[in-house]
């Protein structure tokens, strides 16, 4: 097998799963749609019925509610199934891939649901290819469970690549056997005979988030040992890591920035100006009580009414990095602005999430990615802390005064002030934008001199 042979396939395997599982939802779950309907059918006769009539009504409701838990039984049922064949698949496809010559095994969350997440592991392939070569990348998915077949195929690879992204974050595919996002036990780690470069990876524990398990230390401490390279992605992971660390091996934890800091160095960004300048707002609602406390409609509702002010001189578009990401509009609608929708996890397509992310005069962003990528294509960001991390990335440009926290007091008037301040000097922002780009470029440069 040779590597175009390889992407074929794996492509193929994952159209086709995608295709078969759509195609049980969209008939079967038609049946448990008409059960649903005979229910509230059932329910809104029977209370307008009399007693007997009420009765019937009731038996009847209860034998369409029975059918329906099977018909979700049977549901479940295939998919799982057909989830088995294709986990089945796509491990003997990888152990295919891993044969190829100077293949290179790439552990990431590679996902069409999160627009972040498929961009950085596009930007962080492109990095590399860009500065020693084209590469044949074997996939690997990062919540996948690692058994012996797997760690003999990557030893039949040229090299492992974990990253980017924030993968040391125990709630994402929590698990008991590494503590981290890829559970793989510490004695499979041992095994792992090639080089290991883990790069660009955050350590993404929330604030007042519980502490990792003792299994996680033990585990981190033997992926920094037997790692060739030890990259995250920005210094408050640095130094958090550091923290679990035995002495002798925290100078093995270096910084390497996330490779979507640099998109404009690594693709051709081509886009025609927009007609009105614009300014797209994206917001993160997972795990809501870590990110805002008891803030929550204070923040949302502030950020909705900054863009209200806006759209007198600015067309406003949300842009959603994932589903949940849809709540952001309701609030929009609350305080009447008018805006647009971008789903970009819909796009699937690197360059459209960059012209994306090249076109607002300025973003207003909440996810990590909506701050690397819009920085990465060179436009101006507010980034909205209500984690760590989007604010270690502010410092580790030298450019604190471009984010505001969530928890501060005035934090309405603030997000105006800073938005208007922005845009007021929105030029002089991205010649230091491509400034600081220069200098993360030079750390790519010197890091990645050694990869072969």
């Amino acid at each position: 097998m040779n590597y175009e042979q390889y992407q074929k396939l794996y492509s193929a395997n994952k159209k086709a799963n995608a295709k078969t599982i759509k195609s049980i939802l969209s008939t079967e779950y038609s049946q448990i749609r008409d059960l649903i309907a005979v229910v509230e059918e059932t329910m809104t006769s029977s209370i307008n019925a009399g007693d007997q009539s009420s009765i019937e009504s009731l038996n009847s409701m209860v034998s369409h509610i029975l059918a329906m838990s099977k018909a979700c039984d049977k549901l479940a049922s295939i998919v799982n199934t057909i989830s088995m064949e294709s986990r089945n698949l796509d491990d003997a496809i990888f152990k295919l891939g891993a044969t190829i010559d100077n293949a290179i095994v790439h552990v990431s969350t590679e996902t069409y649901a999160n627009a972040g997440d498929y961009l950085l592991v596009k930007s962080l392939r492109q990095l590399i290819e860009k500065n020693s070569g084209k590469k044949s990348w074997i996939r690997l998915n990062v919540q996948k469970e690692i058994n012996q077949g797997i760690i003999d195929s990557i030893n039949k690879s040229k090299a492992l690549v974990i990253g980017g992204g924030g993968l040391f974050l125990k709630d994402t595919n929590q698990n008991e056997i590494s503590g981290w996002q890829w559970p793989i036990p510490k004695e499979m780690i041992h095994q792992i005979q090639v080089p290991i470069y883990i790069l660009g990876v955050g350590y993404n524990r929330f604030r007042n988030q519980e502490d990792f398990e003792p299994y996680f230390y033990e585990n981190i401490t033997a992926l920094v040992e037997k790692s060739t390279f030890f990259g995250l992605r920005n210094h408050g992971s640095v130094n958090a890591v550091k923290a679990f660390l035995p002495d002798h091996l925290k100078d093995k934890v270096q910084y390497f920035p996330c490779a979507t800091t640099v998109i404009s160095k690594l693709f051709d960004i081509k886009f025609e100006e927009p007609d009105r300048p614009i300014i797209a707002i994206n917001c993160a609602f997972d795990r809501e009580i870590l990110r805002f406390g008891n803030r929550k409609d204070y923040i949302l509702s502030s950020i909705a009414k900054t863009a209200k002010t806006l759209s007198s001189d600015y067309d406003i578009l949300c842009y959603l990095h994932c589903e949940p990401d849809f709540e952001m509009c309701s609030y929009m609608d609350n305080y009447g602005v008018p805006y647009g929708i971008v789903k970009l996890y819909e796009s699937g397509n690197e360059n459209e999430m960059i012209e994306a992310y090249s076109l607002p005069r300025l973003v207003i962003g909440m996810r990590g990615h909506s701050q690397m990528v819009a920085f990465g294509c060179g436009t101006p960001t507010l980034s909205i802390i209500s984690h760590d991390k989007i604010q270690w990335f502010l410092d580790d440009v030298y450019h604190p005064e471009w984010g505001i926290d969530v928890n501060e007091e005035r934090f309405d008037s603030l997000l105006s002030e800073k938005a208007d301040n922005m845009l007021t000097h929105s030029e002089e922002i991205k010649k230091d934008i491509s400034k600081s780009q220069d200098e993360l470029w030079q750390i790519f440069q010197n890091t990645l001199a050694t990869f072969k």
